[in-house]
């Protein structure tokens, strides 16, 4: 995780929504950054990553402190929630494929 900050267009989610992320370090995204360019619901982001089903990188320190999550972790989330909402996985079938991955 450098230092170097940017900005850059994200195109991953699977409706291939554009998210325009600003002057973030290049290799780390805030969970809203990662609500953002999967379209999720914040509360339905918080349930999943409460529950262990989604995981950061980093995980906050304290509560207060933000998670930090990597591109891989971004990719992770997208996968998994093609999985529960297109596939009908169940959560728990999901999270351990993305854990695979």
């Amino acid at each position: 995780m450098g230092g170097d900050k940017a900005d850059l267009t994200l195109s991953i989610d699977s409706s291939y929504h554009e998210h325009k992320v600003h002057n973030i370090d290049l290799e780390s995204f805030s969970s809203l950054d990662v609500v953002k360019i999967h379209n999720i619901q914040k509360e339905r982001f918080r349930d999943w990553y409460s529950r262990g089903y989604i995981k950061a990188s980093k995980e906050a320190e304290k509560q207060g402190k933000k998670a930090l999550f990597s591109r891989l972790d971004v990719y992770a989330v997208g996968l998994f929630k093609e999985f529960v909402e297109t596939f009908r996985f169940s959560r728990e079938e999901a999270s351990k494929l993305t854990d695979l991955w």
